[in-house]
C-alpha cells in the first residue's frame, strides 16, 4: 500500500512539472514578443539620440544611451536554432550560465518542425542543462562548461551533452533528503525517450559527465 501511494505520488509530481516546464515556455514565449518589440523601438530612440547630440543636448541623450545599453543586455535574444521551442528554451538556460561563468559550446540544427511533441522536448533538454549546471556551479571558474550538440538527421534527433563535474559520478541515484522530487527529472526524460522509440546512455570520469539519446520521429 505505501509502495502504490509513492509510486502515485511521484506520478502526480511528474505530471506537475511538465505542466510547470510548459507554463514556463508560454512566459518565455511572451518574453520574447517583448524582445521582439523593444527591437523595433530602438529606431524611435535612436533617432531621439541623434537629435539631442545635434542641438547639443548631450545630458539628455547619454541618459538614453545608459538605458538602452542595460536593456539591450537582458533583451539580447541569440539565435541557437530553427526550432522555437530549442531556440527559446536554450536562450533561457544561457543567461543562467552566463550568470555563473560557464562556458558553453554548442552546435544544433534542428528543423522548425518535427514530430516530437513540444512538451517532451522541454522536458528532455531542459532536465539535461539544469542537471549540467547544477553539477558544473560546483566546479572552479576556471573549468565550468558544458557542450551540447542537438541534431536532426533521417528521422532521428540525436542529443549529446557534456558537462564539467567535480567527481566521477557513480549512479544516478539521489542522496538528497527529498527522495520523491529529487531525480524525477531523469525519470520523466527517461520516460519522454522511451515513448519515442529512442536509447539513452551516460558516462562519466573524474571531470566531466556526458549523456547521449536518439530518438525516432513518430511520423517515420
Amino acid at each position: 500500500m505505501e509502495r502504490l501511494y509513492i509510486k502515485n505520488k511521484e506520478s502526480d509530481i511528474i505530471n506537475l512539472k511538465l505542466m510547470m516546464k510548459e507554463q514556463h515556455y508560454i512566459e518565455v514565449e511572451v518574453q520574447n514578443d517583448k524582445i521582439r518589440k523593444f527591437k523595433h523601438d530602438i529606431h524611435n530612440q535612436l533617432v531621439v539620440i541623434n537629435n539631442y547630440i545635434q542641438n547639443e543636448f548631450y545630458n539628455d541623450a547619454q541618459d538614453i544611451l545608459n538605458t538602452l545599453i542595460k536593456d539591450v543586455d537582458i533583451a539580447t535574444c541569440y539565435n541557437f536554432s530553427q526550432n522555437r521551442v530549442i531556440n527559446t528554451l536554450i536562450n533561457v538556460k544561457y543567461n543562467l550560465m552566463k550568470k555563473e561563468f560557464i562556458i558553453f559550446e554548442y552546435n544544433i540544427k534542428v528543423p522548425s518542425k518535427i514530430s516530437i511533441l513540444d512538451k517532451d522536448l522541454i522536458a528532455i533538454i531542459s532536465n539535461i542543462l539544469d542537471n549540467a549546471i547544477e553539477a558544473t556551479v560546483k566546479c572552479p571558474l576556471s573549468n565550468r562548461k558544458i557542450s551540447m550538440n542537438i541534431l536532426y538527421y533521417n528521422g532521428a534527433l540525436v542529443i549529446n551533452s557534456k558537462n564539467s563535474i567535480q567527481k566521477m559520478v557513480v549512479d544516478l541515484e539521489t542522496h538528497k533528503r527529498n527522495i520523491l522530487e529529487h531525480g524525477l527529472g531523469l525519470k520523466s526524460l527517461f520516460g519522454c525517450v522511451n515513448q519515442y522509440n529512442g536509447v539513452y546512455n551516460w558516462q562519466s570520469n573524474n571531470s566531466e559527465f556526458e549523456i547521449n539519446i536518439i530518438m525516432c520521429d513518430q511520423k517515420r
